[in-house]
């Protein structure tokens, strides 16, 4: 059983803090980015001095970096479910580990992003981290590669990912969980599909472990979407994902309540990281609006 006190807490804060609609609105009706950035403090956030006061220059992804990290300390916290906390870490450990190994190979300089919360170490350290699945055997594969280039890497590190957290999603007992990471594999697969075909390349090195929908009938799939393009998937994918998550999050029993907080907490992110940027390079509220699309709808 869930322990009732972490989702009960979970919900009071998500309740308190949680982005709103009407707080979407008044970021997007802010006279400026500034302004905007103010609606956040009702919502929790940790906004410098400096950056209220107009005048000095306004970093957007320092206030998104401090409420992620914020965010991943709750789910250490919270989440007692070992599994289920891997799979949601995983994205972020591989990538870290990924930019790292594309500075070592000189593909990438040092200013590409690194998430904070995740591995996090001087290129210089990179053997001495603790590689997850069998991403060092892969490594040791790619070392061997001469004129690597930075897809190549993209493609083993997504492959292995998946594989990695497949693994352990077939530990969790929570179907819906499940559900959660063989459908984010299938979309992968499509939008892979579509890539592999516009660019004249064999799906079988790229297609991801973990989905429901097989090798063989990923055509099939495709022809059941009507124009499909990878821009239409990825909002596909956005909104089920976002609606699996949505199953049991009232049942104070369950551990769902966990996995949909977080989750909205990412769109949450996504939302004001969209909102921040279109009023620092001056985008019309409309223009705001419309690149927000469907993802308004998940708050109250």
């Amino acid at each position: 059983m869930v322990d009732v006190y972490s989702t009960t807490l979970i919900k009071i804060r998500a309740w308190k803090y949680m982005l709103t609609q009407s707080r979407i609105h008044a970021m997007i009706s802010a006279k400026n980015v500034w302004d905007a950035a103010r609606v956040l403090l009702d919502c929790g956030y940790q906004i410098p001095d400096e950056m209220l006061s107009g005048t000095g220059e306004f970093k957007d992804d320092e206030i998104i970096d401090k409420e992620r990290a914020t965010v991943f300390k709750q789910l250490e916290e919270f989440c007692k479910n070992k599994n289920l906390k891997y799979c949601i870490k995983a994205k972020y450990e591989y990538h870290n580990i990924k930019v790292l190994y594309k500075i070592k190979r000189g593909l990438v300089d040092l200013n590409e992003a690194l998430y904070p919360f995740a591995v996090k170490r001087d290129v210089s350290e990179f053997d001495k981290i603790v590689l997850p699945g069998k991403l060092a055997k892969t490594l040791k594969v790619l070392d061997k590669v001469q004129d690597i280039t930075s897809l190549q890497i993209d493609a083993a590190f997504t492959k292995e990912l998946y594989l990695d957290v497949a693994a352990h999603a077939k530990k969790l007992k929570n179907k819906t969980f499940r559900l959660y990471y063989s459908t984010d594999a299938d979309y992968t697969n499509l939008k892979t599909a579509l890539k592999c075909k516009r660019n004249g390349q064999e799906l079988e090195d790229y297609f991801v472990a973990g989905g429901k929908i097989d090798i063989d009938d990923i055509d099939m799939e495709l022809d059941e979407h009507e124009n499909p393009t990878i821009e239409k998937l990825e909002k596909e994918q956005e909104l089920a994902l976002l609606e699996i998550t949505e199953t049991d999050k009232d049942d104070l029993f369950k551990e769902n309540i966990i996995f949909w907080w977080f989750n909205i907490k990412q769109v949450e992110l996504q939302v004001i990281k969209l909102i921040l940027m279109g009023k620092k390079f001056g985008f019309t509220d409309a223009r705001i609006r419309d690149s927000i699309g469907g993802l308004y709808d998940r708050f109250n």
